[in-house]
């Protein structure tokens, strides 16, 4: 189990950069493939916020996958 799959508290911007470091990429990698400049990128990682649609796309473009499932042993509500 990697570092990124070990954290359940993480932040979507925190996973991002996690990402990032085990890939042994930049911020500057990660804005040219989405088609944003370095610091609006670092500004809104730093911010700790972005959007489910935000985060799904740089997860993709950096190779990764966002999956939502149940949590072992949680019923739904009836």
């Amino acid at each position: 189990m990697n570092e990124i799959e070990n954290q359940e508290s993480m932040t979507a911007c925190q996973i991002i950069k996690a990402i990032l470091k085990q890939e042994r990429l930049h911020q500057k990698d990660l804005a040219e493939r989405i088609g944003k400049s370095t610091p609006a990128l670092s500004t809104q990682l730093n911010s700790g916020y972005m959007s489910a649609e935000e985060f799904r796309r740089m997860a993709d473009v950096l190779g990764y996958e966002v999956i939502v499932r149940r949590k072992k042993g949680r019923k739904t509500s009836e």
